[in-house]
């Protein structure tokens, strides 16, 4: 979902992007979609799992055009960024720390306009190698209000992306709480913000009806804990009852909420 967020803030600002999912084309097409589509920045993104595998894409990627700019991001950068700088300088050029929509966008701009080397000190949320790591400190989380504004771009969909779960059913993951207060230590949510941002129920109106017009009939929300407000929840469940009937959904939840 992160990638469908950055894809939404580039295009919005009239900048050309595109989403390549490895796991569904497979590795061996990264090379040959690249030469056809000439791209002067490839982002990767990663959990810590696939940090190797993103590792050796970003290589690839430089061995084949050195001329690209790799960008890193992700909820492993949360914490491995310096790791990330220290060994793979040489084939990854930039990390994106943190919610990356504001700063992959100002990134973008500044790229564009050829004046990145001298901005980009003042970028927050930006690290980069020069004789040492280089990070610019953590951007403020996105405010609540300009959260409400952000529905993803989704630019493909696969029927692996499907829930079992869910019948099958053509499955949109869904994000409306950013942030989350129980700071557990094997979850990366609360780095994003302690503080729960809840987008309105008028924003995720508008989402779900964008995926009604866009033939999904399964919605799963992809919150840390999207039971602890009771009171929204029936908000939401008010709404799919009432303008939604025919969707099936799920969510993420801890059993004492």
């Amino acid at each position: 979902m992160g990638l469908d967020y950055l894809a939404k803030e580039l295009i919005d600002n009239n900048i050309a992007a595109d989403i390549l999912d490895l796991d569904i084309c497979g590795r061996e097409q990264l090379l040959p979609i690249i030469r056809e589509n000439r791209p002067q920045i490839v982002g990767i993104t990663n959990l810590s799992i696939q940090n190797d595998m993103a590792n050796e894409i970003a290589e690839e990627v430089k061995t084949h055009d050195n001329s690209i700019c790799i960008v890193k991001g992700g909820f492993h950068e949360l914490c491995g960024y310096k790791t990330s700088l220290e060994f793979h300088h040489k084939h990854i050029d930039y990390v994106i720390v943190g919610e990356g929509e504001k700063t992959f966008l100002e990134f973008v701009k500044s790229f564009k306009k050829s004046t990145l080397k001298e901005d980009r000190k003042n970028i927050y949320g930006l690290a980069f190698y020069e004789n040492g790591i280089f990070f610019s400190g953590r951007r403020q989380p996105i405010r609540i209000e300009n959260l409400n504004e952000l529905i993803p771009k989704r630019l493909h969909y696969d029927t692996s992306y499907d829930f079992d779960v869910l019948e099958g059913k053509k499955t949109a993951q869904v994000m409306s709480i950013r942030g989350c207060a129980n700071a557990c230590n094997f979850c990366t949510e609360s780095r994003t913000g302690s503080a729960e941002r809840k987008r309105s129920i008028e924003s995720l109106f508008s989402e779900l009806n964008e995926l009604a017009n866009d033939g999904y009939e399964a919605v799963y929300f992809d919150d840390p804990t999207f039971t602890r407000d009771r009171e929204r929840v029936i908000k939401v469940c008010e709404m799919f009852r009432n303008y939604f009937p025919k969707f099936v959904w799920g969510c993420n939840t801890r059993k004492e909420c």
